[in-house]
């Protein structure tokens, strides 16, 4: 491993550990602002865009996997058209 993708790990470890702790810091303070009624639709309005952000990703993952499996299937069709192609034209050369 070189030291590029070192630091490049490092960086991105230290983002991520940012990134969560904000994560779970925001909103434990702002569950202390709040009044009970509106703890509790912040609460739902939270779990809301968890709840979206997941489906989000699930569905962009779904995506490349049937862009992916497309591709691959027009590659074996390709490579079986010109197995046909060179098979046709040893028929003809003999």
């Amino acid at each position: 491993m070189n030291i590029k993708n070192a630091l490049k790990g490092l960086a991105l470890s230290i983002i991520s550990l940012a990134v969560g702790f904000a994560a779970l810091a925001i909103p434990f303070k702002l569950y202390m602002a709040f009044s009970g009624g509106t703890l509790w639709a912040f609460f739902a309005f939270e779990i809301a865009a968890y709840t979206l952000l997941a489906c989000g990703f699930i569905c962009i993952r779904e995506r490349q996997k049937a862009k992916k499996k497309k591709r691959e299937q027009r590659f074996y069709e390709r490579k079986q058209k010109i197995r046909q192609v060179k098979s046709d034209w040893i028929d003809i050369a003999a």
